[in-house]
C-alpha cells in the first residue's frame, strides 16, 4: 500500500511546485518589463508587426517600418522591416490588440510557462514514466538559468515558442500521431533561418523511413506558415526575402555557430566567411543525414531530433544565443536517454546546470574577441553527446505511421 501513497504524494508534490512557479510568473512578468526600457527592444517588432496586421499595413515596407516606430515611441530601429514571414504577424496579431507595455508582460508570462511546459513534457518522455523529483529540480534549475533562456525571456524573443513547438512535436511522434507532430515541426518556419535547417535533416529521415505522415505533416505545417501570408499579401514572400537577404550580408560571420568561428579564421573577409561556412555547414547537415541513413528505422525519433537541433544550431549562418534555448530539447531528451540506460544519479542531475554554468563563462569570453563565436561550443557539445548515445543504442526500435 505505500507505493500508490507515495506516488500520489509525488504527484500532489510536483502539482503544487508547478502552481507555485505559476503565481511566481505572474508576480516576476510586469516586474521584468518595468525594468526595461521596453519600447527600444527585440519584442517591439512583434508586436508592432501584429499591430499592423490589424490596419493591413505592409511590415516589409521600410518607410511605413520606421514611421509607425517613431509614432509608437521607440527612439532604436533594429531592423528597416520585419525579419519574419508575413504569417507570423498574423498569428501574434491578438497581442497587437494591447498597448505595448501590456503585451510584452503577457508574451514575458507566456515565455515563462512554454518554457516550464517544454521542460516538464521533456522529463516525462522516458519510456519508463515520468523521472523522480530528485532529476526534475535541478533540470528546472538549470533550465532558468541557461543564458538563452534569459535572453529570450527579457528580450522578448521567440525562443519559447519554437522550444515548445519541438517538444509538442516529439510528444506525438512518442503517442504515434505522426502527422500532427509533422506539422508542429514545419511550424518552425516562422523562424526559417532555424526552422528550414531543423526541418531539412529530419524530412530526410522521414523519407528515408518513408514515414510519409510525417513527411505530409511537416509539409502542411511550412504550407501553413506561408499559404497565411499569402492569404493577406501574395506577394510577401519575394518582399521578405530581399529584407532578409540584407540582414544576412550585414551580420555574416558573427553568430554563435561554426559561422562565428569562420569569421575569426578569415578574418571576417566575406569571400572567405561564405566559402567556408557553406562547406562546412553543408557536410554538419550531410553528416547527420548519413547517421540516419545508417542507422535507419533503429533510431528513436528523440535522437532523430536531437541531432537535427543540434546540427542546425551549430550550421546556421544567422542565430543569436537566445536561439540556443532550443539546446534545452536535446540535452534533456540524452538526460533521459541516459536515465533509460542507468547512468549514475550524479552524472545525469547537473547536466543542464554544468551547461549553463559554461553558457555563462563563454559569456565572459565574447567581448575580448568582439563576438559571442564561442558559444557555439554547446551546440557542439550537444551534438557530440546525441552522436555518442546514437552510436551506442539501446536497442528500443522505432515504428512509424
Amino acid at each position: 500500500m505505500a507505493r500508490p501513497v507515495d506516488s500520489r504524494r509525488a504527484h500532489l508534490g510536483a502539482v503544487g511546485l508547478v502552481l507555485l512557479l505559476l503565481a511566481l510568473f505572474a508576480y516576476i512578468s510586469p516586474r521584468i518589463v518595468s525594468s526595461l526600457d521596453y519600447a527600444n527592444s527585440d519584442f517591439f517588432s512583434l508586436w508592432l508587426a501584429a499591430r499592423m496586421a490589424w490596419s493591413d499595413q505592409d511590415p516589409y515596407d521600410p518607410e511605413t517600418w520606421i514611421r509607425e516606430h517613431q509614432s509608437s515611441g521607440a527612439d532604436w530601429i533594429s531592423d528597416e522591416a520585419f525579419l519574419y514571414p508575413l504569417g507570423l504577424a498574423l498569428l501574434l496579431a491578438p497581442l497587437g490588440l494591447l498597448p505595448l507595455y501590456e503585451a510584452y508582460v503577457v508574451w514575458v508570462f507566456l515565455s515563462l510557462v512554454l518554457v516550464l511546459g517544454a521542460v516538464l513534457l521533456l522529463l516525462n518522455l522516458r519510456r519508463s514514466g515520468p523521472v523522480r523529483l530528485q532529476y526534475g529540480i535541478p533540470f528546472l534549475l538549470g533550465a532558468f538559468a541557461f543564458r538563452p533562456v534569459i535572453v529570450t525571456i527579457r528580450n522578448g524573443q521567440l525562443g519559447a515558442l519554437l522550444l515548445i513547438l519541438v517538444v509538442l512535436a516529439l510528444w506525438m511522434w512518442e503517442r504515434d500521431r505522426w502527422l500532427i507532430g509533422g506539422v508542429f515541426l514545419g511550424v518552425l518556419l516562422v523562424k526559417p533561418s532555424l526552422g528550414a535547417l531543423i526541418g531539412f535533416p529530419i524530412a530526410a529521415w522521414t523519407v528515408l523511413n518513408r514515414s510519409w505522415n510525417a513527411t505530409l505533416g511537416l509539409g502542411l505545417g511550412a504550407a501553413g506558415v506561408l499559404g497565411l501570408g499569402w492569404l493577406r499579401d501574395p506577394s510577401w514572400l519575394g518582399k521578405y526575402l530581399e529584407v532578409v537577404t540584407g540582414k544576412a550580408s550585414a551580420t555574416l560571420g558573427y553568430a554563435p555557430s561554426l559561422w562565428g568561428w569562420v569569421g575569426l579564421a578569415c578574418a571576417d573577409l566575406p569571400a572567405c566567411v561564405v566559402s567556408m561556412g557553406l562547406l562546412l555547414s553543408i557536410l554538419v547537415l550531410a553528416a547527420v543525414v548519413l547517421v540516419f541513413l545508417r542507422r535507419g528505422r533503429a533510431l528513436p525519433a528523440r535522437m532523430v531530433v536531437g541531432l537535427a537541433i543540434s546540427a542546425a544550431l551549430l550550421a546556421a549562418p544567422y542565430i543569436w544565443a537566445y536561439d540556443q534555448i532550443l539546446l534545452l530539447a536535446p540535452v534533456v531528451l540524452m538526460a533521459m536517454e541516459m536515465t533509460e540506460r542507468e547512468y549514475p544519479y550524479l552524472t545525469i542531475a547537473p547536466m543542464l546546470l554544468l551547461l549553463s554554468l559554461a553558457a555563462l563563462l563563454l559569456l565572459v569570453v565574447a567581448p575580448s574577441i568582439g563576438r559571442d563565436a564561442w558559444s557555439a561550443s554547446l551546440s557542439l557539445l550537444a551534438l557530440a553527446g546525441a552522436v555518442y548515445l546514437t552510436w551506442h543504442p539501446a536497442g528500443v526500435d522505432s515504428e512509424f505511421g
